[in-house]
């Protein structure tokens, strides 16, 4: 907890950048791709979920607190803002985003319906939403999640079309990780000016 505390809180007037997309979009394998290539840092939610299979070892997204850290870290005001989800027992919490320097966009991973939520705290939030198909989603989901694939199916088309309402950009995720994310660097570089410059494709802009 020292160590999170430790670092520095971005400014309200800051950018932000806001990934969201449907369960199984790719969305979290873009993420820790850019977070490991030192383009973004993501400042990760808290949760009362059980880790899935693939999170065991760690994950960069989530951390995973019992139900009485949660209640302790709320009592405290460590988070910004904190919710259920999806009609299940869980909490999630989001503490101040950090402030990553160094030229890495300060970044964010959110379901599209918590984006108002986020906007609140911090006025600039660039949106970005990641896609893809249902069938490519379904494959996804039903190798990681096949107890809760029909409800997070049954979201898909209304989660996709609420994050297109609101995302300045949207990219389709139908190729390889590494296409997507040179497209969402070239993003980058046009929505956050400090970005420092490398080799991009071009994006798709949705219409505001």
């Amino acid at each position: 907890m020292a160590a999170e505390a430790a670092v520095a809180r971005l400014g309200r007037a800051a950018p932000l950048l806001v990934l969201i997309g449907t369960s199984a979009s790719g969305k979290s394998t873009l993420a820790r791709r850019l977070h490991r290539q030192g383009v973004i840092h993501l400042t990760p939610s808290w949760t009362t979920r059980p880790r899935r299979a693939d999170e065991r070892q760690g994950s960069l997204e989530h951390r995973f607190v019992t139900d009485m850290e949660f209640d302790r870290l709320t009592r405290e005001g460590f988070f910004i803002e904190a919710v259920e989800m999806f009609d299940l027992p869980y909490r999630y919490g989001l503490p101040p985003v950090q402030d990553p320097g160094g030229g890495r966009v300060p970044a964010v991973m959110l379901r599209a319906e918590l984006v108002g939520l986020v906007a609140k705290h911090y006025a600039h939030a660039v949106v970005y939403q990641i896609e893809d198909s249902r069938e490519r989603v379904h494959d996804r989901l039903h190798r990681r999640d096949q107890d809760q694939l029909g409800s997070r199916l049954d979201r898909y088309e209304t989660e996709r079309s609420s994050g297109r309402r609101i995302a300045a950009r949207t990219f389709v995720n139908s190729a390889s990780v590494d296409l997507l994310a040179e497209r969402v660097k070239g993003a980058l570089l046009q929505d956050f000016p400090g970005y420092q410059r490398s080799p991009t494709l071009d994006c798709e802009v949705n219409a505001r």
